[in-house]
């Protein structure tokens, strides 16, 4: 169980727990539980593994232990497993689940059965960001942006529902427009919760179901998309460097 406040653990466990959160995890989903101290999931969309930092103390010989499960367990389980962990063996074990994962991704029978075309598209559209901050798994946007991502998704839901209304939209793309539309409150709901990696993620999945349902849907977003950052304002957009306007019309140029 997580504790409600970081004075309910010991010191020397608590500074073991934060320093194996700013370790470097890659292109890994690193988050807070409700239960537990740092959960850690393959970016996959067809993977449920998992590496789960359950709890951390300090045994009777003050020694710091880690209780952790992770999905896989080994080279011969796909199965969880939890364990005791001393303190220096953690980042060596997380290595070789990272690993297994790698390893997986690299193996080329059996592909993951899920939408290629898609995915391609998520990414083009993830790798415009270019976002380089390296808190970007740790830590969320300002509320200032969140705000804006919020104004942004309803907006485009609208525009989505009275589009799907139009003469001649079938019925198989009023399915997918239903799904982006779920999509989009799915997002919204976990806007203050996600992290900026996590945020960009469901921004460029939305974008990606966009574009395979049609290239004018998508053009309906990117309108909507620019005109939020103008009425807004808002400096500095996705925490770059660069003008929030550079940052649309690159990211648009790549469409």
């Amino acid at each position: 169980m997580k504790p409600s406040n970081k004075r309910q653990v010991p010191l020397k466990a608590l500074l073991a727990a934060q320093n194996f959160y700013n370790l470097d995890k890659g292109r890994f989903e690193q988050t807070e539980p409700d239960d537990g101290f740092c959960l850690i999931t393959d970016p996959n969309p067809s993977s449920d593994f998992f590496f789960w930092v359950k709890n951390v103390s300090i045994d009777r010989t003050n020694q710091v232990v880690f209780v952790i499960e992770r999905s896989p367990y080994s080279e011969y389980v796909t199965g969880s497993s939890e364990g005791n962990y001393m303190e220096e063996s953690v980042e060596g074990t997380l290595r070789e689940w990272v690993s297994l994962i790698e390893t997986y991704e690299s193996v080329k029978i059996l592909p993951d059965q899920h939408d290629t075309v898609l995915e391609g598209y998520k990414e083009e559209f993830y790798d415009g960001f270019e976002l380089v901050d390296e808190d970007a798994n740790k830590h969320g946007y300002t509320l200032t942006t969140q705000l804006m991502f919020d104004a942004y998704y309803e907006r485009i839901a609208k525009r989505l529902g009275e589009y799907k209304e139009q003469d001649g939209v079938n019925e198989e793309k009023k399915e997918e427009i239903n799904e982006i539309i779920e999509d989009i409150n799915q997002a919204r709901d976990a806007l203050t919760e996600s992290t900026k990696h996590k945020t960009l993620q469901k921004l460029a999945e939305i974008w990606a179901k966009m574009r395979k349902a049609g290239l004018k849907v998508l053009s309906e977003a990117k309108v909507e998309f620019m005109k939020e950052v103008i009425k807004q304002g808002v400096k500095g957009l996705l925490d770059n460097q660069a003008a929030p306007i550079d940052i649309v019309t690159g990211l648009f140029d790549t469409i």
